[in-house]
């Protein structure tokens, strides 16, 4: 887990404040999944896949287990944060779409530009393009002007690629990872800015009440980072997703964790 500082995020011209908080260094891995599915002492409503992933075979590494897991669905990664909260007594839970733009982007302010008037920031963390040696996507189509390249056309090890200023791996392509918002593509997320703030947003899945209300919230669900089937585009750091919560017959969506700053 990293710290993320706190900061500022500008979105359609409205300032975010965002509190520090800690954050996976990269998605979660197939063997931390299973450390967790595995322990059905720790269950909070549902059972969870031991292996859920398509990508099994090795690519390069040790083994499969370096792999992000996949063919998860929001609802699993809601029971594996309350899962590892009960276990550690940390408030483990999915980010706020504000927290993980913000921790994708790794800049503590906003943009400005001449004027002090709003600005706005680069598509990826990397800067204005994306190419097949900084992130896993479908790299033969391109966002500016760099050549098309081979793609691997599955999942790779986490922490393959740059890490970003915060020091974050995989924040673009490899898979989409789920965020604990509701879909809301009139609003984008903006007018409930006071509840991004971890803090303020009831998440705190060392409730188990809390836990519970989630696995049975069926509304749709945001996932932010694109991953190794998409278009540079997709991958981008303000692009949204959406799926149904139970939906996890994909390829291509996974998780990462963040925790609350303790309070002083």
């Amino acid at each position: 887990m990293l710290l993320i500082p706190g900061g500022t995020l500008l979105k359609d011209g409205k300032t975010i404040y965002i509190k520090p908080f800690f954050m996976a260094q990269t998605p979660i891995t197939q063997a931390q999944w299973w450390a967790i599915a595995s322990r059905k002492d720790l269950k909070i409503k549902n059972n969870l896949d031991l292996t859920p992933s398509r990508f099994k075979d090795d690519y390069g590494e040790t083994s499969h287990w370096l792999r992000p897991v996949e063919n998860v669905s929001w609802f699993d990664a809601i029971e594996y944060c309350g899962r590892l909260a009960k276990l550690t007594k940390f408030p483990y839970a999915l980010p706020s779409e504000a927290q993980w733009e913000y921790a994708c982007h790794a800049n503590t302010e906003a943009p400005l530009v001449k004027g002090g008037q709003g600005g706005s920031y680069p598509p990826f963390h990397y800067g204005e393009t994306l190419t097949a040696k900084l992130a896993n996507y479908y790299s033969q189509q391109t966002y500016a002007d760099e050549a098309k390249t081979a793609s691997p056309k599955q999942t790779t090890p986490v922490g393959n690629y740059p890490p970003n200023a915060f020091g974050l791996q995989d924040m673009h392509g490899n898979v989409w990872e789920w965020c604990i918002d509701l879909w809301d593509a009139e609003e984008r997320g903006i007018s409930r800015s006071d509840r991004f703030a971890f803090d303020n947003n009831p998440t705190n899945l060392l409730d188990e009440n809390i836990t519970m209300q989630l696995l049975n919230d069926k509304n749709t669900r945001v996932l932010r980072g694109g991953s190794w089937l998409d278009y540079p585009g997709n991958c981008r750091s303000a692009y949204r997703n959406r799926l149904s919560p139970d939906n996890r017959l994909n390829y291509f969506s996974g998780f990462r964790v963040v925790c609350r700053f303790p309070r002083t």
